[in-house]
Formats: C-alpha cells, structure tokens, sequence
C-alpha cells in the first residue's frame, strides 16, 4: 500500500477517535441531571396580579455556569424548577437565583420587597392549596 494513503488512513481514524471521545465528553456532560434525586415541579410567581419571568439567563444554570447543583432552573425553561437532593426547598431555590421567601415577605433580586400588611397579603400556594413559605419542599410535578 502506498505510504500516502496509509497516513490519509491513520488520519481518518484518528479524527474519528477524537470524534467520538468528544461526543462521549458532551453526552457526560449533563450528567448533573442523572442523579438519584431528580424531581420537575412546574411553579409560577406572581406579584401584585404580575406573573415574574425566571425563563431570562440570570436565573438559569448551564454546564459553564451552575447556581445551585441541588436545585436549579436550565434549558431556558423558567417554569420547571429541577431538585437533585433531598430536603431543598423552594425558599432555597429563590435564593440561589437572588431571591428571598420569608414567612411574611418576598424580596426580589432588585431588592423589591413584598410583605404582608394591612392592605396586602404574601400568599403561597402548592395545587391550589395554602402551603408554608419556608419550608416546602418541590415534589415531580407540583
């Protein structure tokens, strides 16, 4: 055989072995999301009648750029929260993303504060049911 054509050869697989070691590095690299625990709620925050967008790339985790391994927003998708350990709760999602839920007040990243008052009530809902600000815990598909 022609010495060209072996090396032409040689080349060819080594840039399909180099091919597939990175398609194997780019299919492992969501691995974040094949954890033990990995649970969808749908959620949606709404604000004096205002429902809040979280779809915006401040709030979403990617592979480069992670807010919280263990509770997270990705793939642009601003309604689905993802939990990946036990106990997280909704509380600590909003302040991963620069929130805060207290028992009587929200505050929002800009430092927008809601609380319960005379005129205004902070309300928490879980399927149309009253739940606790702090202490809820997102369950598959809340």
């Amino acid at each position: 055989m022609n010495r060209k054509v072996v090396i032409i050869v040689m080349v060819i697989v080594l840039i399909a072995i180099i091919g597939f070691r990175v398609q194997l590095a780019l299919e492992g690299a969501d691995e974040r999301f094949n954890t033990e625990v990995h649970v969808h709620a749908d959620f949606a925050v709404y604000m004096n009648g205002n429902q809040l967008d979280f779809s915006q790339t401040e709030y979403q985790s990617s592979v480069s750029h992670e807010k919280d391994e263990n509770v997270h927003l990705h793939d642009g998708d601003g309604k689905v929260v993802h939990r990946h350990a036990e106990g997280v709760t909704f509380a600590q999602f909003l302040k991963s993303i620069g929130y805060e839920l207290g028992s009587d007040c929200f505050t929002t990243d800009i430092k927008e504060q809601y609380c319960t008052n005379a005129s205004s009530t902070l309300a928490f809902y879980v399927n149309g049911n009253p739940a606790d600000k702090t202490t809820y815990i997102p369950q598959e598909e809340d």
